[in-house]
């Protein structure tokens, strides 16, 4: 009788520490892998905003937006065991990706333009400011400044999907693809 309960003490240690196991490691997390040459593939992005019609040989482009808004989180609150299967399944489902923080230069120059690169938001008093290490001003202090973004989807190690847009509106939608060791782009509309 008393090995039943060691056995059964040994079988619920076990699950406790797979439990543990699973919780605080990422041995079951499928590992993503950047993109090859993520800053090529900005830089070739740049060069087509520098063949688009731009009244300015500065071009001011938001790496991401930072809303301040607090305590509006949309998902509900999640145990540790949900966090690490929705986790799981992203990875699964976007094997690779892209740093964008290491893979966009916060000032670059082509095409005889400058390109600059910042966030936007966070900043005392207004959330409607550009900030780079560059410059920092108000966008609602400068009309004629034309700010863009970009969205991007990875399709493949290969090809990424982009939707570049000036002050919100729909500019260019460009297709990425890696061949011969450099990234080329494609319009598509």
């Amino acid at each position: 009788m008393k090995k039943r309960y060691y056995l059964l003490f040994a079988v619920v240690l076990a699950l406790f520490s797979a439990y543990h196991i699973f919780i605080t490691t990422d041995l079951f997390v499928p590992k993503q892998k950047e993109i090859t040459k993520p800053k090529e593939l900005f830089r070739q992005m740049f060069s087509e905003i520098t063949k688009m019609k731009n009244k300015s040989d500065t071009i001011y482009f938001v790496i991401y937006d930072i809303h301040g808004i607090c305590g509006n989180n949309p998902k509900p609150h999640l145990s540790e065991f949900q966090r690490k299967l929705e986790q799981i399944n992203y990875n699964k489902q976007n094997p690779f990706f892209i740093n964008i923080d290491k893979s966009i230069d916060e000032s670059n120059f082509i095409n005889t333009k400058v390109i600059i690169s910042g966030i936007t938001g966070g900043c005392p008093g207004s959330n409607n400011c550009f900030r780079s290490g560059v410059t920092n001003f108000d966008i609602n202090s400068k009309k004629d400044i034309i700010i863009y973004r970009q969205n991007y989807k990875i399709v493949n190690e290969n090809t990424v999907e982009i939707v570049v847009t000036a002050n919100f509106e729909e500019k260019m939608k460009l297709l990425m693809k890696y061949k011969n060791g450099k990234w080329i782009s494609k319009k598509l509309n």
